[in-house]
């Protein structure tokens, strides 16, 4: 989990928008897969965005957004590269989502925009939301779970064949 984090921030370190988006949006599924959570992925996904996204959200700029909500631009993003969420299926509140870099000397925050259904968000602070939740979880569930530790493992890693005893002919 340690190193998919830190991927995302280096991917918003160096303003790679589209990698770190996909790699914040996959935070959920990898997390909720490990943990175990019943359902399907998008009960999965949504379930633990409720429990570790929507409440960093709602303490940090009052807004209450849906696990729902991040599963459908999970989807949408993901599989069509969009951020238009209205032909989604279980969409509920939002229909487009806006995403903003971060500009020197400016503030965003998360909003909607005006009586439309487009909410506007800084896309570092919203990969940083997913990184602190993915966090967050990891340190609660390994420490309540001791018998998942070896859990991370199942997760994808890359090999140096020079260390791992890979040789190429």
């Amino acid at each position: 989990m340690k190193a998919m984090v830190e991927s995302v921030r280096r991917s918003a370190e160096t303003s790679n928008w589209y990698a770190a988006l996909a790699l914040a949006l996959m935070l959920p599924d990898v997390c909720s897969n490990i943990e175990g959570t019943p359902g399907g992925v998008g009960a999965r996904y949504s379930s633990w965005c409720d429990r570790w996204i929507s409440p960093i959200y709602s303490d940090q700029h009052d807004i209450i957004i849906p696990g729902g909500e991040f599963y459908v631009l999970r989807c949408a993003y993901l599989h069509e590269g969009s951020e238009d969420v209205s032909n989604q299926q279980k969409k509920d509140v939002i229909e487009r989502y806006r995403f903003l870099a971060p500009q020197e000397g400016l503030t965003v925050h998360p909003r909607q925009i005006g009586g439309t259904r487009i909410f506007q968000l800084p896309i570092q602070q919203f990969c940083e939301i997913f990184c602190i939740a993915a966090e967050s979880w990891s340190a609660t569930f390994f420490a309540t779970r001791p018998d998942m530790a070896d859990s991370d493992d199942r997760i994808l890693k890359f090999y140096d064949p020079a260390v791992d005893g890979i040789r190429l002919t």
